[in-house]
């Protein structure tokens, strides 16, 4: 097998991995919503999507350690200005929050906004070191 057959069959697996995650945690908020589980039943059904997001956080750091120090560098620096503007972000909403301008923050409130920041900061890293 190629190098290149090897990276997209890692690729691909890391999709499904995604999918599974994905579904998983959606599958568990509607049998959590249904209110069909009580007690420790609902914490256990509640916590089955984590492995898959522990594996995906695995997956990442062994994809991050295969590339060239160059893609290292955006990287890195593409997730330092999403770690610091997250924070802000949070921060300003939990002050909003305090106002009554914003409702409560949840899991979901916090991912889209660092997903959107972490594209900016890679493609400006990006510009920065081409």
């Amino acid at each position: 097998m190629t190098e290149c057959q090897a990276a997209g069959r890692r690729s691909v697996g890391f999709l499904v991995l995604a999918m599974l995650a994905a579904i998983s945690l959606i599958a568990v908020s509607l049998v959590i919503k249904g209110d069909l589980l009580s007690g420790f039943a609902r914490v256990a059904v509640a916590l089955i999507p984590v492995p898959f997001f522990v594996v995906m956080l695995v997956a990442g750091v062994r994809f991050n350690r295969r590339l060239d120090e160059r893609a290292r560098q955006i990287q890195l620096e593409a997730l330092a200005i999403a770690f610091l503007g997250t924070g802000v972000f949070v921060m300003t909403w939990g002050q909003l929050e305090r106002v009554d301008v914003l409702p409560g923050m949840n899991a979901g409130t916090v991912w889209a906004p660092m997903s959107f920041i972490y594209m900016a900061g890679y493609f400006f890293s990006l510009r920065r070191y081409s």
